[in-house]
Protein backbone atom coordinates (compact mmCIF):
# COMPACT_ATOMS: atom_id res chain seq x y z
CA UNK A 1 0.00 0.00 0.00
CA UNK A 2 3.04 2.61 1.05
CA UNK A 3 4.23 1.62 -2.51
CA UNK A 4 1.24 2.57 -4.04
CA UNK A 5 0.87 6.30 -2.29
CA UNK A 6 5.04 6.46 -2.92
CA UNK A 7 4.43 5.79 -7.00
CA UNK A 8 1.98 8.11 -6.94
CA UNK A 9 4.45 10.86 -5.18
CA UNK A 10 7.23 9.91 -7.93
CA UNK A 11 4.50 10.70 -11.11
CA UNK A 12 2.98 13.65 -9.04
CA UNK A 13 6.93 14.66 -9.32
CA UNK A 14 7.37 13.47 -12.77
CA UNK A 15 4.17 15.20 -13.92
CA UNK A 16 5.40 18.27 -12.49
CA UNK A 17 8.89 18.87 -14.14
CA UNK A 18 7.70 17.59 -17.28
CA UNK A 19 5.31 20.45 -17.34
CA UNK A 20 7.55 23.13 -16.20
CA UNK A 21 10.31 21.82 -18.99
CA UNK A 22 8.01 22.39 -21.60
CA UNK A 23 7.02 25.69 -20.32
CA UNK A 24 10.76 26.37 -20.39
CA UNK A 25 11.12 24.89 -23.60
CA UNK A 26 7.91 27.13 -24.98
CA UNK A 27 9.19 30.31 -23.63
CA UNK A 28 12.78 29.77 -24.77
CA UNK A 29 11.44 29.07 -28.66
CA UNK A 30 9.38 32.80 -28.26
CA UNK A 31 5.60 31.13 -28.15
CA UNK A 32 4.67 32.72 -25.27
CA UNK A 33 0.85 32.30 -26.19
CA UNK A 34 1.50 28.65 -26.23
CA UNK A 35 3.72 28.44 -23.19
CA UNK A 36 0.69 30.07 -21.14
CA UNK A 37 -1.79 27.52 -21.86
CA UNK A 38 0.46 24.56 -21.92
CA UNK A 39 1.40 26.29 -18.17
CA UNK A 40 -2.52 26.09 -17.13
CA UNK A 41 -3.08 22.71 -18.54
CA UNK A 42 -0.41 21.04 -16.61
CA UNK A 43 -1.47 23.25 -13.43
CA UNK A 44 -4.72 21.60 -14.14
CA UNK A 45 -2.91 18.48 -14.30
CA UNK A 46 -1.35 19.16 -11.08
CA UNK A 47 -4.14 19.64 -9.18
CA UNK A 48 -6.25 16.74 -11.19
CA UNK A 49 -3.32 14.16 -9.55
CA UNK A 50 -3.27 15.72 -6.13
CA UNK A 51 -7.16 15.48 -5.89
CA UNK A 52 -7.43 12.16 -7.20
CA UNK A 53 -4.16 10.84 -4.57
CA UNK A 54 -6.29 12.65 -1.99
CA UNK A 55 -9.65 10.78 -2.61
CA UNK A 56 -7.87 7.59 -2.98
CA UNK A 57 -5.72 8.05 0.53
CA UNK A 58 -9.38 8.94 2.03
CA UNK A 59 -10.86 5.71 0.79
CA UNK A 60 -8.21 3.35 1.94
CA UNK A 61 -8.20 5.21 5.50
CA UNK A 62 -12.24 4.70 5.39
CA UNK A 63 -11.63 0.92 4.21
CA UNK A 64 -8.63 0.63 7.08
CA UNK A 65 -5.75 -0.16 4.72
CA UNK A 66 -3.96 2.92 6.05
CA UNK A 67 -4.09 4.99 9.04
CA UNK A 68 -2.80 6.67 12.00
CA UNK A 69 -0.74 4.16 14.37
CA UNK A 70 -1.54 4.51 17.51
CA UNK A 71 1.31 6.16 20.06
CA UNK A 72 3.38 5.29 22.68
CA UNK A 73 2.52 5.49 26.14
CA UNK A 74 5.08 7.94 27.49
CA UNK A 75 6.54 6.22 30.69
CA UNK A 76 6.21 7.73 33.74
CA UNK A 77 9.19 9.61 35.63
CA UNK A 78 9.19 7.09 38.33
CA UNK A 79 9.80 4.20 36.10
CA UNK A 80 13.39 3.40 35.65
CA UNK A 81 14.72 2.11 32.33
CA UNK A 82 16.83 -0.81 34.18
CA UNK A 83 13.61 -2.59 34.64
CA UNK A 84 13.44 -3.65 30.89
CA UNK A 85 16.69 -5.41 31.56
CA UNK A 86 16.51 -8.87 31.35
CA UNK A 87 18.03 -10.58 34.96
CA UNK A 88 21.88 -10.98 34.77
CA UNK A 89 23.20 -14.74 34.42
CA UNK A 90 25.56 -15.98 36.11
CA UNK A 91 27.70 -14.51 38.73
CA UNK A 92 29.89 -11.37 38.61
CA UNK A 93 33.16 -10.97 38.14
CA UNK A 94 35.83 -10.86 40.91
CA UNK A 95 36.82 -7.41 40.48
CA UNK A 96 33.22 -6.03 39.95
CA UNK A 97 31.94 -3.60 42.41
CA UNK A 98 29.45 -1.30 42.01
CA UNK A 99 31.08 1.91 41.58
CA UNK A 100 34.58 0.78 40.87
CA UNK A 101 36.51 0.31 38.21
CA UNK A 102 38.29 -3.55 37.35
CA UNK A 103 41.94 -3.42 36.97
CA UNK A 104 43.02 -5.19 33.77
CA UNK A 105 44.60 -8.04 34.16
CA UNK A 106 48.35 -8.35 34.01
CA UNK A 107 49.25 -11.35 32.24
CA UNK A 108 46.50 -12.92 30.13
CA UNK A 109 46.46 -16.79 29.96
CA UNK A 110 48.61 -18.23 27.20
CA UNK A 111 50.72 -15.42 27.02
CA UNK A 112 54.78 -15.50 27.13
CA UNK A 113 56.48 -13.45 29.92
Amino acid sequence: MVKILLSAVLALIVFLMGGIATVQWLAWRDTYPWAVVVAAFWLGGLVMTWLVMELGHRVLKIIGAVGDEPEPEPKGEDEDEDDDLPPARGRPSAGAKPGKPVAPALSMPGQKR
